[in-house]
C-alpha cells in the first residue's frame, strides 16, 4: 500500500532522509575499505546529469577491447556514442568511487545557491523505497527536498574531511540532516 507523501509526518521524513545520510556515509566507509576488484581492459560509460551517476552501458572483455583499439576514430566515436565515454584499465572499486565523486560532485555549491534539481531526484528515490507516493507539490516534499539538500552538502563534508591528511578534522565525524 502506498502512502501519499502529503500528511506524512515530518519526523518520519526526516528519519528517513538521516537513514539515507547514514547509508551513504556507510558506503563512502565501504569504498576506502574495499578491496579493487577485477580489473577491466575498458568499460564504456554513458553520462548522466549533474549528481547522478554515470551507467556503466558495456564492460569490454580483452577480445573486445582490443578491436575497439583497433578500430578507426569514426568506428570507435560511434561505438561508444555522443553521451559515451571509454575509461580503460578500470577496477570495479575505481568504478563506485567514481559513481560517488559524481553523485556529491557540486553538492556544497547547490546548497549555497538553493538548487534543489537532485535532491529532488534522490528523494523521489528515498519515498519510492519506503513505498511513498510522491505528490511533488505537497509541503513535504518540499520539506524533504530542502533536508535532502543539506543531507548531500553534510555528506560532501563528512567525505571531504575523511581525505584530509592527518590532524585534520576527524575522519569519524557523522552528522545528521539539520532542520
Amino acid at each position: 500500500m502506498k502512502l501519499p507523501t502529503a500528511g506524512v509526518d515530518r519526523t518520519l521524513i526526516k528519519s528517513l532522509i538521516d537513514q539515507w545520510l547514514m547509508a551513504e556515509i556507510d558506503e563512502d566507509t565501504y569504498l576506502r575499505e574495499a578491496p579493487e576488484g577485477e580489473t577491466h581492459d575498458g568499460v564504456i560509460l554513458d553520462r548522466r546529469p549533474t549528481g547522478e551517476a554515470d551507467a556503466v552501458r558495456r564492460i569490454l572483455d580483452p577480445t573486445e577491447f582490443a578491436a575497439l583499439e583497433r578500430s578507426s576514430d569514426n568506428k570507435r566515436a560511434t561505438l561508444i556514442g555522443p553521451k559515451g565515454y571509454l575509461l580503460e584499465e578500470v577496477t570495479d572499486l575505481d568504478l563506485a568511487r567514481s559513481a560517488q565523486r559524481k553523485t556529491l560532485e557540486g553538492a556544497d555549491g547547490r546548497l549555497a545557491e538553493d538548487d534543489e534539481h537532485v535532491a529532488m531526484t534522490l528523494v523521489r528515490a528515498v519515498f519510492a523505497r519506503h513505498g511513498l507516493e510522491v505528490n511533488e507539490f505537497s509541503p513535504e516534499f518540499e520539506f524533504a527536498t530542502k533536508l535532502m539538500v543539506r543531507a548531500q552538502a553534510d555528506l560532501l563534508h563528512v567525505v571531504k574531511s575523511r581525505t584530509q591528511p592527518a590532524g585534520g578534522p576527524s575522519s569519524t565525524m557523522t552528522l545528521l540532516v539539520r532542520w
